[in-house]
């Protein structure tokens, strides 16, 4: 999981120094909780020019029983943090009603059947040879 990156000179920041990745260990001191010693992880990646900017970008992971490379690290974290990120956004679009009143399900059904249909429609066009014309058709599902 990423870290903090916390202090001017000092405190995790202190860990940000040299040009290539690299695996140490990082006492975190609470004056309320106490201490602990972590595993961490400092990860560099180069800008190159992309977006306008230039220089080194560093990521700091606070690791436990890590069996991902060094190297493919900030790879595997970025495909988990996409794969959380879909489920928060499915969940927030997921339309709750509790009406009773049948024409407002309908209403937030009725769309949904739609696309989907319309998504079927153009997956049989992509795996499909005929002209695109034929095949546009609609259906729509009765309950």
């Amino acid at each position: 999981m990423p870290a903090v990156i916390r202090g001017k000179s000092g405190g995790t920041r202190q860990l940000l120094v040299g040009h290539k990745r690299y695996a140490t260990h990082y006492t975190l001191t609470s004056p309320t909780y106490g201490s602990i010693c972590c595993h961490m992880r400092v990860v560099c990646n180069y800008h190159k020019g992309f977006k306008g900017k230039h220089g080194i970008h560093y990521t700091l992971y606070v690791v436990h029983r890590v069996t991902v490379a060094l190297n493919q690290l900030h790879q595997h974290y970025k495909d988990r943090f996409g794969i959380e990120t879909r489920y928060r956004i499915k969940n927030q679009c997921r339309i709750r009603t509790t009406s009773k009143n049948p024409m407002t399900r309908l209403l937030f059904v009725a769309p949904k059947q739609c696309w989907n249909s319309f998504l079927r429609q153009l997956s049989e066009i992509s795996q499909s040879s005929q002209p695109f014309i034929y095949l546009l058709r609609y259906e729509f599902a009765t309950y």
